[in-house]
């Protein structure tokens, strides 16, 4: 009888019964690296098809994951975002690191407007040479700008080499710049060219692509 009464005591012990009930949540729960993947592979997708980021609370969204795994943790809107930025903190430095290796990138931008904003577009294309000896074509959206006021040439000019500033992209390197042949774009061409070279540290070649929204279709 005693040893019942002990059982009994030791089973009622509020500290046991926190650690019972620890175990059976825990049970409840996916394994981190489990979730991790899963919080990853719902970044990849907003991202990538550029979903509104409010999908993550709607109750379909949820639903929907909950009834793949019910122990599935959705990620919520504030760690969608701090997941967001710490990914492009990687996705930056990646695309640093392919810059350096890389003999030449060639830019492409564009500028245009959507209910009364306007917006800059860069895109970078390179070549990189695989262990094996392998050479592929790597291409990155690796930025877009609001861009207030006039679409002046000198402000094109001056959003370019923040961009490349950005990504630690020297001038030599950048072999050309792919837009159309808006007279904005023509005449920042115009005035940092090879053969007009304002500026030691900055200058760019161009090349016209017209009636083209390359940034949009890349």
């Amino acid at each position: 009888i005693r040893s019942k009464q002990e059982s009994i005591v030791v089973a009622l012990n509020p500290d046991n019964i926190a650690k019972k009930r620890d175990v059976l949540e825990e049970g409840k729960k996916l394994p981190q690296d489990v979730q991790d993947k899963i919080n990853i592979r719902t970044f990849e997708l907003i991202v990538a098809e550029v979903l509104p980021l409010s999908i993550i609370e709607s109750v379909y969204f949820r639903n929907y994951s909950k009834e793949i795994d019910s122990r599935v943790n959705v990620l919520c809107m504030k760690s969608l975002k701090l997941l967001i930025a710490k990914e492009f903190v990687k996705f930056k430095s990646h695309i640093k690191n392919e810059f350096q290796m890389a003999m030449h990138v060639c830019l492409t931008a564009d500028v245009w407007g959507a209910k009364r904003h306007s917006f800059m577009g860069v895109t970078a294309h390179w070549l990189k040479m695989l262990p094996d000896g392998t050479i592929i074509r790597m291409s990155a959206a690796i930025s877009c700008l609001r861009f207030p006021g006039s679409h002046t040439h000198d402000k094109v000019a001056e959003y370019i080499k923040q961009v490349m500033d950005e990504y630690g992209l020297p001038a030599y390197k950048v072999s050309h710049v792919v837009t159309d042949n808006g007279s904005n774009f023509v005449k920042t061409f115009k005035q940092f060219s090879v053969s007009k070279v304002l500026s030691k540290s900055f200058y760019l070649k161009h090349l016209f692509i017209s009636n083209m929204n390359f940034v949009g279709r890349n």
